[in-house]
């Protein structure tokens, strides 16, 4: 397929779905998620189905019934977005800061009631140890299929080696509701660039931007950030309600960097109930102003059937 493309729809109002993350020889680099993925803790394992550190070899984890205290002000504070934007299915990438090391973090949940803040979490957390002692720790979290509700927040706490907790963090989210299905494969990421997640059909067709509908049913329902015109999503997604046998191919590709030095991303990808796989990866340059697979960075491979 030829590199030079036209870009016909790509308007916030016309916009087709966006697919791909470029691969830059010696502008890119890439990693896939590592460190064993965790269960959520009770409060909010309905939201959230797991928690993983990136890169972190020696990690473990634990699910704790009580509620997260308010820590100690002397305490290591987590540095994190006060904000973050997900989707239904998908994968959330934290990138946190401390004030001082930590050897674990702690995760709660805070449901909103009619849609008010509780200003507190709710019981029930997660608690992430680390390989190592660290100041800084990047962090998957996949949120469930069918959330309970789209009006949520999480609070984050970092605890020392000694095992002194920090102050509580609280981060809001805003969750977008997209289509899950048989198939399920999103990207989301972390500044104000133009990524693109594609995927090629067995059949060899394309879905992307430019080819938002498949004839076999899949669908990218979610494009954001088109040609730059920042919609403050930073998500998209790929649907089937029944998919075709077969092995599919999952692309990304940073169409423009937008001015942004560097993209973190995670890819998500969920089929037929089983567990979902996570991969991570960084973008750096202008971008690739193209969805030519050959000229892409190729994510994973799956089977249906």
């Amino acid at each position: 397929m030829s590199s030079a493309y036209v870009r016909s729809r790509r308007s916030r109002a016309g916009r087709s779905a966006i697919a791909v993350l470029t691969v830059i020889l010696g502008l890119t680099t890439a990693c896939s998620v590592s460190g064993t993925p965790v269960a959520a803790g009770p409060a909010i394992d309905g939201f959230v189905t797991g928690v993983t550190a990136i890169n972190d070899s020696g990690g473990s984890s634990s699910t704790v019934s009580g509620t997260l205290g308010a820590g100690q002000s002397a305490g290591p504070t987590l540095r994190l977005p006060d904000n973050v934007t997900a989707i239904n299915g998908g994968s959330v990438l934290q990138n946190t800061t401390s004030s001082a090391p930590i050897t674990s973090m702690r995760i709660a949940l805070e449901a909103k009631r009619n849609g008010k803040a509780t200003g507190q979490p709710a019981p029930g957390y997660t608690e992430l140890k680390l390989g190592s002692a660290t100041t800084s720790a990047a962090v998957v979290m996949t949120l469930a299929q069918q959330l309970p509700s789209e009006d949520f927040a999480f609070y984050f706490a970092g605890v020392d080696a000694s095992g002194v907790q920090g102050p509580m963090v609280r981060q809001e989210v805003k969750a977008l509701k997209v289509g899950t299905g048989a198939v399920q494969v999103s990207t989301s990421w972390t500044v104000d660039s133009d990524l693109d997640l594609i995927l090629v059909e067995p059949s060899g067709d394309k879905i992307y931007f430019n080819n938002k509908a498949s004839s076999s049913g899949g669908t990218l329902d979610l494009d954001s950030n088109a040609d730059c015109d920042i919609d403050g999503k930073r998500n998209e997604n790929i649907t089937y309600p029944q998919a075709p046998s077969g092995t599919y191919t999952v692309y990304v590709n940073l169409y423009s960097s937008c001015g942004t030095p560097a993209t973190d991303y995670v890819v998500t990808v969920s089929v037929g109930g089983q567990q979902p796989r996570t991969f991570t990866g960084t973008f750096t340059g202008p971008g690739l102003r193209t969805a030519d697979t050959s000229k892409i960075r190729e994510v994973t491979t799956f089977q249906v059937g």
